[in-house]
């Protein structure tokens, strides 16, 4: 019987210990997230995210953008595999519309945006806190 209530204990702790080690490093963190650079020389007013996961889901964000030659993170959750597109809103009323197609957790992806395109940068499973 102790030895039946040694491994029950030996299982929790394991477990705990699991539970614990993955929560430090976000294993599993359904997190995606995405840095944009404005190397265009002009101030974006804002930048859609439009995320799309299952046949017809799409969520739409709108972060306001980063001012010439800085940059901005965004996280958004994808529990899933998803994948998204960008329309960047310059301030002289001019748009663009680009960036990355698929995605899924743990991805990280820096979004060049220039004055005509927008350049991906992928690294995957490249997610940092």
């Amino acid at each position: 019987m102790s030895k039946r209530i040694l491994l029950i204990f030996a299982f929790i702790v394991v477990f705990l210990a699991g539970v614990l080690i993955a929560s430090i490093f976000h294993a599993g963190s359904p997190m995606v997230v995405i840095d944009f650079v404005n190397n265009s020389g002009k101030k974006i007013e804002s930048i859609e995210i439009i995320q799309k996961f299952g046949r017809d889901e799409k969520i739409r964000h709108q972060i306001q953008g980063p001012t010439a030659g800085t940059s901005k993170t965004f996280r958004m959750s994808a529990p899933a595999e998803s994948s998204y597109g960008l329309i960047v809103n310059f301030a002289d009323g001019s748009r663009i519309a680009g960036g990355e197609g698929y995605m899924e957790a743990g991805n990280k992806v820096t979004e060049v945006i220039g004055t005509t395109k927008i350049e991906s940068r992928h690294n995957i499973g490249g997610y940092k806190p």
